[in-house]
């Protein structure tokens, strides 16, 4: 059975607009797409760049509060005299090296040093340690100075 003129005309204009159609919402789709791609990834990017701001805030912040440890560690052992090399002590079971003295005051197991550096610096440092050859707990010691009412010492 053939088709008369008329109906292949209509069949061609159907077809063409059901075409066009279909690659108008396939492009429309495509683009919302592509705005969407590029909304979630510009959002990445100002995390990121936040993040990225907030480390180098920081790292520039810790940088300052270890120079400032550094220079209260160098005038807190020049003050406590000349360096030397102290007697031998053992650090783990066979394992050995000579004993730091600041003014010959021996620093192997004296936290006298790191806390006093620590109440100036108003730092902290987290201690670890053996007792009856078994390692202990860290502790970690922070402390403040404050003027009219000492140093207090947060231990955590």
């Amino acid at each position: 059975m053939a088709m008369s003129f008329k109906t292949k005309i209509i069949g061609s204009i159907v077809v063409s607009a059901i075409v066009l159609i279909t690659g108008f919402a396939l492009a429309l789709a495509f683009s919302g797409y592509k705005d969407q791609e590029k909304a979630a990834t510009d959002k990445v990017t100002a995390e990121l760049n936040s993040v990225q701001r907030l480390l180098t805030e920081s790292a520039t912040l810790m940088d300052a509060r270890v120079t400032a440890a550094m220079n209260v560690l160098k005038e807190v052992t020049a003050n406590k005299g000349a360096v030397s090399a102290g007697a031998t002590v053992e650090i783990v079971p066979g394992v050995t090296a000579p004993d730091l003295a600041f003014g010959g005051e021996s620093q192997a197991l004296n936290f006298g040093l790191v806390d006093k550096v620590n109440l100036l610096a108003g730092s902290s440092a987290t201690r670890a340690g053996r007792h009856a050859g078994k390692p202990r707990r860290a502790v970690d010691v922070r402390g403040q100075v404050f003027p009219g009412r000492g140093v207090i010492l947060h231990n955590g």
